[in-house]
């Protein structure tokens, strides 16, 4: 997750699924996998990627069928717009905006590898940030696991890339630590190959790996496909499967579906 993230359309859907589906009786706690704004380097000179650019659906005019967006969440709309349009775009302006639930835990410390650093360092230095945030974490119904890019795939851990990643490996210790949360997890799907289902249904296996439990596929469809994959513990099944069908048949389900495989 990097800042320049916060309030793109993907955050809006992000925000408006964890504020439906946890409530106010699951409480929440957020492992962002924050790491620094990334810059490509076309030529010779450093520009910042435009990913995250994507704030049309806060345009307010009266003729714009954006509105439709307000309509899913009016509050969390204009607190994104508020975000963005104070120049307040940063994990750390969300944490304090009141947008989620107020007793939600958050772990937003920096991951990432210095250039250079031996792979010892690397695994060292990640180990220590995900000790730390599975204590932040600690005493959630509902962990939220928001890595930049998804779950890896052949993605190495300590690749200079591997921040950008959660791993079948994290999803088995937040599962299993003392609380037992139920985990929703992000993942991008224009990383992926193939068509959507067969996208989704390799998300979900990698989910297997590390929690041996059918994982409910929700898919964003507004500037690309954004996956959020809901994995219930069995306390939680039922709760959050009628959640999910609620939240389906309510504004967001004209921008969410329910994934399926092949």
């Amino acid at each position: 997750m990097q800042n320049r993230y916060v309030g793109d359309i993907g955050d809006f859907a992000k925000f408006g699924l964890l504020r439906f589906l946890v409530g106010v009786d699951l409480p929440l706690g957020v492992l962002w996998y924050h790491t620094h704004d990334e810059r490509h380097p076309p030529g010779n000179q450093l520009k910042i990627s435009r990913d995250g650019n994507h704030i049309e659906y806060l345009t307010r005019t009266p003729r714009d069928d954006r509105h439709e967006f307000r309509d899913c969440d009016p509050e969390l709309w204009e607190g994104l717009r508020d975000l963005v349009f104070r120049d307040a775009r940063c994990i750390h302006c969300v944490e304090g905006s009141g947008l989620l639930p107020p007793e939600t835990r958050f772990f937003g410390a920096m991951l990432d590898f210095p250039p250079h650093i031996r792979n010892q360092a690397r695994h060292e230095r990640r180990e220590s940030w995900f000790r730390a945030g599975l204590a932040a974490v600690e005493g959630s119904s509902v962990v939220y696991l928001d890595p930049g890019t998804g779950i890896a795939g052949r993605q190495r851990m300590h690749h200079q890339d591997g921040p950008k990643f959660t791993y079948p490996d994290d999803l088995a210790r937040i599962w299993n630590s003392h609380r037992e949360p139920s985990l929703i997890v992000y993942h991008h799907l224009g990383m992926e190959r193939g068509g959507e289902p067969q996208m989704v249904a390799n998300i979900m296996a990698r989910i297997r790996e590390g929690v041996d439990v059918e994982p409910i596929p929700l898919l964003f469809h507004p500037w690309g496909i954004r996956g959020f994959f809901v994995v219930p513990q069995d306390r939680h099944r039922h709760q959050l499967e009628a959640r999910v069908g609620e939240f389906l048949a309510g504004p967001w389900g004209q921008r969410f579906t329910r994934g399926v495989g092949p």
